[in-house]
This record gives structure tokens, C-alpha cells and sequence, in this order.
């Protein structure tokens, strides 16, 4: 997914860098651990509706590009997230999401259009709440 939000880059990198918003804009809940996720390595404790786990960062060129994995503590599947953010002009951001699992979970498809729907939902959140002033 690609969308525009009305901030600088430096706003959004904070927001997403920052697990308890993370959670909120991912649909999960975060319950410990790093409160900045800044190096490679750092791990917040989340659940999502069906798994607990940890949200771990696992790439990052600053103020450009993050890479998180959520690895349950099931072990039974893992995704990561890819987020890329290019500042457009002197206050909008340009931000590319993609979401990969590494071992293909089944979404049946009459959930498909659901599950973009959800993930749509999650992104605009992450822009009203950077936008907000």
C-alpha cells in the first residue's frame, strides 16, 4: 500500500518507532518491553486477536525504511512489515507499507477484500494520528 501523509517523515518515524502506537495502528496490544524501537534487535511484547508474541525490529536505515517481524510465541507462522518513508516537499511524506509472511497463511477468499479492508483501516489510522495536531 502506498499513501500520503500531511506530516514530515521525522514525525511519522517516531510514531512508528514508538510500540504503543505501533500496536494501535497494527490492530494489537502491546503489553512490555522496548519503549523505542530504534536498533536492530529491539522487542516489544504484543498480542494480536488469535497470537501473543514479540514485534521485533530487525532492519533499519534511519529516517527512510523499517523492518519489523512479528514472531508468535506459537512459532507457527511469522510476518514482517515493510515501511518505507520518503519526505515529498517540506511537510508530506510519502509512505510505501507491505506486509510478507514468511510461511503462507491461508486467508479463505471470502476474506480477502475484509483483510484489505482491515489493513486500509490501520494505515489511515497511522495518518490521523500523525497528522493530528
Amino acid at each position: 500500500s502506498e499513501f500520503n501523509i500531511n506530516a514530515k517523515s521525522d514525525s511519522v518515524w517516531v510514531k512508528l518507532n514508538t510500540p504503543q502506537t505501533l500496536s494501535e495502528v497494527l490492530g494489537m496490544n502491546w503489553r512490555g518491553g522496548s519503549k523505542k524501537l530504534v536498533e536492530v534487535g529491539d522487542a516489544a511484547n504484543m498480542t494480536t486477536e488469535h497470537d501473543t508474541g514479540a514485534v521485533i525490529l530487525s532492519y533499519v536505515k534511519r529516517r527512510t525504511e523499517m523492518r519489523f517481524v512479528f514472531e508468535p510465541d506459537s512459532g507457527t507462522f511469522l510476518w514482517q512489515d515493510i515501511w518505507k518513508l520518503n519526505q515529498v516537499g517540506a511537510s508530506q511524506t510519502k509512505v510505501v507499507f507491505e506486509r510478507r509472511y514468511v510461511r503462507p497463511v491461508p486467508i479463505p477468499s471470502g476474506q480477502i477484500s475484509e483483510y484489505t479492508q482491515f489493513l486500509q483501516e490501520r494505515l489511515a489510522r497511522l495518518k490521523e494520528m500523525v497528522e493530528k495536531k
